[in-house]
């Protein structure tokens, strides 16, 4: 007894069947699903542990100071524009027809 082989053609390949379809279809959502619950979960543990934001638990010395002077500078900034935005404001014209 002589075992057949199937000859794949370009015709076979494009005929439909559904059933080699849906499995296709579903081998590949499912790589995709695995893949991206991977991703997902590789990205949460490294965010977990400080590697992707912030610095490291042993780097402290990248953490910038700030001193009361230098909080001092920044509201004495803030309140010259806050009058100065007041000094140079100018109201809104009246809406009301002057004729009338």
């Amino acid at each position: 007894m002589k075992l057949k082989l199937p000859v794949f053609t370009t015709k076979s390949l494009f005929a439909p069947q559904p059933l080699r379809d849906w499995v296709t279809l579903l081998c590949f959502g499912l790589g995709a699903l695995i893949l991206i619950f991977g991703l997902s979960f590789s990205s949460f543990m490294r965010v977990r542990d400080g590697n992707i934001v912030g610095a490291s638990a042993g780097d402290a010395s990248g953490i910038a100071r700030i001193s009361r002077d230098d909080l001092e500078r920044v509201v004495t900034t803030l309140e010259a524009r806050r009058t100065a935005f007041e000094k140079n404001t100018v109201a809104a014209p009246s809406l009301k027809d002057p004729s009338r």
